[in-house]
């Protein structure tokens, strides 16, 4: 399939400026479509052979956890409202544990996951980072809500708190 007839249909959630993105594409020789998300995107995508290439307002985008919601294109956190204060890894981490829906995550897979496999240090140190953000999301660091301890195994995000 050379570039010349290869066709890219860009989808987005609203009308953003796509316009250089398009325009370099056609630079390269593209066939380019521009379309809204919803029917004309249904529209456009029956019959089309090509690269579609989605756009979203990232800024705008954010995932709810019962009374946290958290903006990943700023790593931002807000509690009932109230932006929290994290940090890079801190996001990560309590990112990570929300996505993993209750799941229980030991210490060793914490760090793999946030921290990399190529990580060399302790495995208390997912620890010390949990006491972070308990101090910072909880009301009650002692008595936590959010983030738990399972005895003996690891870490998880109670799915029902603030319900």
């Amino acid at each position: 399939m050379s570039v010349e007839k290869t066709g890219v249909l860009i989808v987005e959630d609203e009308e953003l400026d796509s316009e250089s993105i398009a325009r370099s594409l056609q630079k390269l020789g593209f066939a380019v479509k521009k379309v809204l998300k919803g029917k004309q995107e249904e529209t456009a995508l029956r019959d089309f052979d090509g690269f579609v290439l989605k756009r979203v307002k990232a800024s705008e985008e954010k995932h709810r956890a019962g009374c946290l919601e958290l903006y990943p294109a700023h790593y931002e956190v807000k509690k009932n409202g109230r932006d929290i204060q994290l940090t890079l890894r801190e996001y990560k981490l309590l990112s990570h544990l929300i996505r993993g829906k209750g799941r229980i995550f030991s210490r060793e897979e914490l760090l793999s996951d946030v921290w990399g496999y190529d990580y060399i240090g302790d495995v208390r140190t997912v620890d010390v980072m949990i006491r972070r953000i308990r101090e910072k999301l909880e009301d009650d660091p002692s008595r936590p809500v959010f983030v738990k301890t399972k005895r003996s195994v690891g870490y998880y995000f109670d799915v029902n708190a603030c319900r």
